[in-house]
């Protein structure tokens, strides 16, 4: 009786002393990865975002260009500010023994799996959590580690889980126009309620000339159009929403009703695109909720308006404050640049 008792201590022993040195890492080793950052990103040609709860984005270099989704441009701000994160992740700090089972809990519960491909071979895996209570870090924890950390990306206020978004609005491009002055041979803008105030503008290396004839016309105008749509630095002219962004439900209603102003641009070899711009009725959002020239409630949004590009059905909303000044009509054309 005595023996039993002393073999089963024996094996209780070796047990407790197994379990203890397994946490220990004394048998089995554990592996901690802390190598979050990827400071060289050349050849990083994929990067695939996916949510615990199944939402997902594909952002993709083909050809030269990001896509999202293989479907739209990727906006390149984002990117740029992905890529930087990428660059400079590292550990803020580690996370605490008494914290780390719920640490752990948390980030499989709720996470961002970010898979990075160089030349479309898998190069890093993360999985990000939310940021920690002092937000100034996030949860993460690179595959095949057993150990998560608190990382960050020095001299930024913030989160690097906020660099990870799902939101496809988030990504996509939101460009309308990107041309580049030289290759622009016309731009038409025709006035569907005053035909009479239609013109079109034909550019022929540095000349130009207009029809119907102008007397008078401010020439500075004439050049600023032809160089709008390539916008600044060459990054094009981009809407402030498209799509479900817009919020609008009537979109048919919208898209057969005679538009304020038909926009038409060719380009070398024809190409031609054209953009339909309509009204846009007060809202909530509207600024200028009263007509000053009536003395009456205002109908129409100054501010912003609807428009629909090359047919496609899917509304496009721009802000006066980028287009405004590009849609002059024939009448208003001798009027110095600044001034309407």
């Amino acid at each position: 009786m005595n023996r039993t008792i002393i073999i089963l201590l024996l094996f209780i022993a070796i047990l407790c002393v197994a379990f203890w040195g397994n946490k220990q890492g004394w048998f089995f080793k554990k592996t901690v990865l802390r190598d979050f950052a990827i400071t060289d990103t050349s050849g990083i040609n994929k990067i695939y975002l996916v949510e615990k709860n199944g939402k997902d984005i594909l952002l993709e270099n083909i050809n030269g260009t990001w896509m999202v989704n293989k479907t739209y441009e990727a906006y390149s701000a984002y990117l740029d500010q992905m890529f930087e994160t990428l660059q400079k992740l590292q550990v803020k700090t580690p996370i605490a023994e008494s914290e780390m089972e719920g640490v752990v809990k948390l980030i499989a519960a709720s996470h961002t799996k970010v898979e990075v491909y160089k030349n479309n071979q898998i190069f890093k895996t993360y999985y990000i959590s939310q940021g920690n209570s002092q937000h100034n870090g996030s949860y993460m924890l690179l595959e095949g580690s057993s150990e998560p950390f608190i990382c960050e990306v020095p001299g930024f206020d913030g989160m690097p889980n906020m660099h990870f978004p799902t939101d496809i609005k988030k990504w996509r491009n939101k460009v309308v126009f990107r041309i580049k002055p030289e290759n622009i041979q016309s731009i038409k803008l025709e006035f569907p309620d005053n035909m009479s105030e239609s013109y079109q503008v034909n550019y022929q290396n540095t000349t130009y000339t207009i029809s119907p004839a102008v007397t008078k016309i401010d020439t500075g105008f004439i050049y600023y159009i032809k160089g709008f749509f390539y916008g600044k630095k060459g990054q094009g002219v981009s809407a402030e929403a498209f799509g479900a962004e817009t919020n609008l439900e009537n979109v048919d209603s919208i898209y057969h009703s005679k538009p304020m102003v038909v926009l038409t641009v060719t380009q070398a070899g024809n190409k031609t695109d054209i953009l339909k711009i309509h009204a846009k009725n007060v809202s909530e959002r509207t600024k200028a909720q009263f007509d000053p020239t009536n003395m009456q409630a205002a109908k129409f949004d100054t501010d912003r308006y609807y428009a629909f590009k090359n047919g496609n059905k899917e509304v496009i909303m721009l802000q006066d404050y980028v287009f405004g000044n590009l849609l002059r009509r024939k009448s208003q054309l001798a009027a110095p640049l600044n001034a309407q």
